[in-house]
């Protein structure tokens, strides 16, 4: 089949169903934010990837008020790309920009995958009246679904009643997150500390970084050789906040900001951690949980309704309030200093990978829905 397939980041889960649509022979058109094949995310295999780089970086939020204002533009300049490449399938992974882009087009069949927090109603996006209409019209013309909670679902057909969905979470790829015998906290300069806690979301108030931050503070009080890797870019005005607030509270010494790290780095940071934190108000499925699960890394997470279908409090992972950075604080404690109840969380979240978070996995279940909507 000939595919074209948009992000708008270098999500772990797009790279690997770009890579393995390859290896099965599919011609891949692929979109993104930035020149994937420059790095050693996407292959090139038979030339069955074809990148079309005088679109990147439009079809994203990188400069957000340049591309709402060139919007119209670049979707002629899209939907004229879809025309010359005449594809089978159009899929869109994340409803924000990509999303949008790919609706707008009225390309049809046109799939869209949702992360969760894209689809799912925030407070911010309910009062941004564009954002809420575009959210609309591109749930309405998506001709398929894949959701990753029942609570996404939920809102999905309060917008489409009558929209096809499939559940099913895209997981992480098991031979690139893999675990090692032991924490080897030598790399990357964490040698000095005893315990290392990673927090892999972007810096965005919906995953409530300034609260971990908060939380890690009143947990290096009693544990000072401790340090917190937050992930994301420090670009945004968010970022620069939570920047700030690290400066505020003298613990810098003790913060590390990965930025737009590598993807072996990334990977790394997973292997050398203790702990990986994800504390959203509200969430989809994220990828984050199945590559904790899958380095062995212990996992503490807001106890929001999407993840309870995976986690269970104590059993594989440590649920917190998401109300309350006080309770991250406690879950740090229990976590780091209990090593039997770590060890437990973890053998039993690797259990939960094996079961339910194999990317490669996602790919057989894609390709059943591509036949299924092609229309020749």
């Amino acid at each position: 089949m000939k595919i074209v397939l948009i992000s708008g980041d270098q999500y772990p889960f797009f790279i690997d169903t770009v890579n393995e649509l390859a290896k099965r022979g599919h011609e891949l058109h692929v979109f993104n934010s930035r020149e994937l094949g420059n790095t050693k995310g996407i292959e090139k295999l038979n030339s069955h990837v074809i990148f079309h780089p005088d679109l990147i970086g439009k079809l994203d939020s990188e400069d957000k008020k340049s591309n709402i204002f060139f919007i119209p533009v670049n979707i002629r300049k899209f939907k004229k790309k879809l025309d010359i490449i005449n594809p089978d399938i159009l899929h869109a992974f994340n409803l924000k920009w990509s999303g949008w882009f790919s609706a707008l087009s009225n390309f049809h069949p046109f799939i869209l995958t949702g992360l969760g927090s894209d689809i799912l109603k925030e407070q911010r996006a309910e009062k941004n009246l564009v954002i809420k209409k575009l959210r609309s019209i591109t749930i309405k013309r998506a001709d398929f679904i894949t959701v990753v909670s029942k609570q996404m679902e939920k809102q999905v057909k309060e917008v489409n009643p009558n929209a096809k969905t499939c559940f099913f979470a895209p997981g992480a790829n098991p031979e690139k997150f893999k675990y090692a015998e032991a924490k080897d906290k030598t790399k990357y300069r964490f040698n000095n500390y005893e315990y290392v806690i990673f927090s892999p979301r972007a810096m965005k108030p919906i995953y409530q970084t300034k609260e971990i931050v908060l939380a890690f503070v009143e947990f290096q009080k009693k544990m000072e050789k401790a340090i917190l890797i937050i992930g994301g870019a420090t670009n945004s005005v968010y970022a620069k906040e939570v920047i700030d607030l690290v400066k505020k509270k003298e613990i810098a010494e003790n913060v590390f900001f990965s930025n737009r790290a590598s993807h072996e780095e990334w990977l790394e940071y997973y292997r050398i951690s203790d702990v990986v934190v994800s504390f959203p108000y509200n969430d989809g499925m994220p990828a984050t949980i199945f590559e904790a699960m899958a380095t062995k890394t212990a996992l503490i997470l807001s106890d929001v309704p999407s993840v309870r279908q995976i986690v269970s409090h104590d059993k594989n992972a440590y649920l917190c309030n998401k109300d309350d950075f006080h309770s991250l604080v406690k879950g740090f404690e229990k976590i780091l200093t209990n090593i039997d109840y770590r060890n437990n969380l973890v053998e039993n979240a690797f259990q939960t990978f094996n079961e339910k978070g194999n990317s490669l996995k996602f790919v057989d279940e894609l390709e059943n829905i591509y036949k299924q909507i092609r229309v020749r």
